[in-house]
C-alpha cells in the first residue's frame, strides 16, 4: 500500500486543509468528522463501530499548532487561484449630477 492511502497520510492532509481544527473523530473506515456524535452515528452503519480521536499535535509536525502547514496551504491556495484583474471601484467624478446627461453623453463645456 502507498505512503499516500495510509491513515496517518490522509490526516496529515486532513490537518492540514483544517488549520484551525485540532481534533477530528476518525472512523474505522478513515472518515473524519469534526464531532463525535457524527462521527458515532456514522460509525453505527459500519461493522467495525470504533470510533477513534484523532489530535493534531499527533500528526503535524513543525511550529505549534500547525501554522507551518497553515501557511503552507495558504501559500499553495494563492498559488492556484487564477489572477484575474482588480475590479476599479467608481468614483463620484465617474457619476454624474446633470439631469442632462441621462443618456449617458457627457456634455460638451464649450456649447451654452
Amino acid at each position: 500500500m502507498s505512503k499516500e492511502n495510509t491513515r496517518e497520510r490522509k490526516l496529515q492532509l486532513i490537518f492540514g486543509s483544517h488549520p484551525k481544527v485540532d481534533v477530528f473523530y476518525v472512523t474505522s473506515d478513515d472518515q473524519a468528522f469534526f464531532h463525535q456524535n457524527d462521527a458515532d452515528n456514522h460509525a453505527k452503519t459500519l461493522s467495525d463501530k470504533r470510533v477513534d480521536k484523532a489530535e493534531r499535535r499527533d500528526y503535524i509536525r513543525g511550529k505549534a499548532k500547525g501554522v507551518q502547514v497553515a501557511e503552507a496551504a495558504d501559500a499553495a491556495e494563492k498559488a492556484a487561484k487564477p489572477k484575474t484583474p482588480a475590479k476599479r471601484k467608481a468614483k463620484k467624478s465617474d457619476v454624474t449630477s446633470d439631469p442632462a446627461d441621462v443618456d449617458g453623453e457627457v456634455a460638451d463645456a464649450n456649447k451654452e
